[in-house]
C-alpha cells in the first residue's frame, strides 16, 4: 500500500528471522511468526485521528511492490517446515494458511476479479509448499492442522485452479486409523 514503505516490513522480516534463530523462540505464547502473517496480508485498515475523531481507511496490498519481500516470508516459512521441533511446524503452517486466504473487502471495500487473481501464482507456491510438508510424513497432529486451516478454503474457496489444486491436495492426504484418532 501507498502508505507504509517497504523497507519497514523488510525491517520485520529481518527480526523475525534473528528471532527464529534463537534457542528460545517458540516456548512463549507467541513466535518470530506472529510477526511474519501480517506481511503476508492481502488487504486491510489504516487507522488514524486527528484528535476527533477515528478514520478507517481500507487498503489492498499492492502485489508486485511485495512480491519479492513475500518469496523471502515463503522461504523463511519453508525452513520451520524442516524443524524437528513440532511446534515450529505448527504454527508455520497456521502462518502460511493465514497468508494464503483471500484478500477481505473490510468497509466495503470492493475487490475485483482481477485483484484476486493477481495473488494466484503465490498461492500456487503456498500449494507447493504444503506439499513438500507433506512428502516428509509428518505427524497426525500437522496434518490435521493443515487440513484444519486448508479444508474451509476448498469449500468455501472461489471456484477455479487455486481452488481445484488445493482440493486436490486435500484428498490426496491419508486420513488412516492414527490421523482419524488424533
Amino acid at each position: 500500500r501507498e502508505g507504509k514503505p517497504v523497507w519497514v516490513n523488510r525491517a520485520v522480516l529481518d527480526a523475525a528471522r534473528r528471532w527464529l534463530a534463537l534457542p528460545d523462540a517458540f516456548t512463549g505464547q507467541h513466535s518470530p511468526l506472529d510477526a511474519l502473517a501480517p506481511l503476508l496480508a492481502k488487504a486491510g485498515v489504516e487507522n488514524e485521528t486527528d484528535g476527533r475523531r477515528l478514520i478507517s481507511r481500507p487498503f489492498l496490498v499492492n502485489c508486485e511492490s511485495v512480491r519479492d519481500l513475500r518469496a523471502e516470508v515463503l522461504i523463511t516459512i519453508s525452513d520451520c517446515f524442516k524443524s524437528r521441533d513440532e511446534r515450529i511446524v505448527l504454527r508455520a503452517v497456521e502462518t502460511l494458511a493465514a497468508g494464503f486466504r483471500p484478500a477481505l473487502g473490510y468497509l466495503n471495500m470492493q475487490i475485483s476479479e482481477e485483484q484476486h487473481r493477481q495473488w494466484v501464482p503465490e498461492q500456487f507456491e503456498m500449494i507447493a509448499l504444503v506439499e513438500q510438508l507433506l512428502e516428509r510424513s509428518p505427524s497426525p497432529v500437522v496434518i490435521l492442522t493443515i487440513l484444519k486451516n486448508f479444508q474451509h478454503l476448498v469449500r468455501y474457496g472461489q471456484p477455479g485452479a487455486v481452488k481445484d489444486r488445493l482440493a486436490k491436495l486435500i484428498r490426496t492426504i491419508d486420513r488412516d486409523f492414527e490421523i482419524r484418532l488424533t
